[in-house]
């Protein structure tokens, strides 16, 4: 099933990773607890940032010779 993110949750992920391109599983783990979400959910919306960005953003970006504005 889908997860529904609540403003909080969304702001706070997005927060995290246009700050970090990467996550440990630690940090995964501190995310989740902070965030009352799973470490699953936290690494689909990952997973989620990267098809999004690559579907909407940087296909034109590379054509322009520029980074995806997720990961500035």
């Amino acid at each position: 099933t889908r997860t529904s993110f609540t403003v909080e949750q969304l702001e706070g992920l997005e927060k995290y990773f246009k700050e970090n391109q990467y996550v440990t599983s630690s940090d995964r783990k501190i995310i989740a607890d902070r965030l009352a979400l799973s470490e699953t959910q936290v690494s689909h919306f990952r997973v989620g940032i990267q098809i999004t960005c690559l579907r909407a953003c940087c296909f034109g970006a590379y054509a322009l010779n520029k980074q995806c504005h997720l990961f500035v």
